[in-house]
């Protein structure tokens, strides 16, 4: 049963991963969208302490297309996470993020860092 629980995160993270890079809705590369949902890891309000950030998965919506994201993050401050927010990415620069992580033995398939945020207009 622990095998299957380690494998959760990962395929939240696989998935999410495929969204993003599926994405080209805008010609700049920038999406803005509504964090919807924060799905925080392990019962310590996301914060791991044995590698000293938050973690958990983000889920945004495109305010212009309703297209949905969703991607596991990493952050050493989960201060600038607000649900209800606006943010702007690219969604190939979150993916690239992801990628550059894949062989660290603790942040593999995060993003790591912050999104921007900016009005929901």
């Amino acid at each position: 049963m622990n095998k299957l629980l380690f494998l959760i995160p990962i395929i939240f993270v696989i998935v999410g991963y495929a969204v993003l890079i599926s994405d080209n809705s805008s010609s700049n590369g920038l999406v803005t969208a509504k964090l919807v949902d924060i799905q925080k890891s392990a019962d310590t309000n996301g914060y791991v302490q044995s590698a000293g950030y938050y973690e958990g998965t983000l889920t945004l919506v495109n305010i212009q297309t309703q297209k949905e994201y969703s991607f596991f993050a990493c952050s050493k401050d989960w201060n600038w996470v607000n649900e209800s927010a606006c943010y702007t990415f690219s969604p190939a620069e979150v993916s690239k993020n992801i990628e550059s992580h894949i062989y660290s033995s603790e942040l593999s398939g995060c993003f790591v860092g912050e999104l921007d945020q900016v009005p929901c207009s």
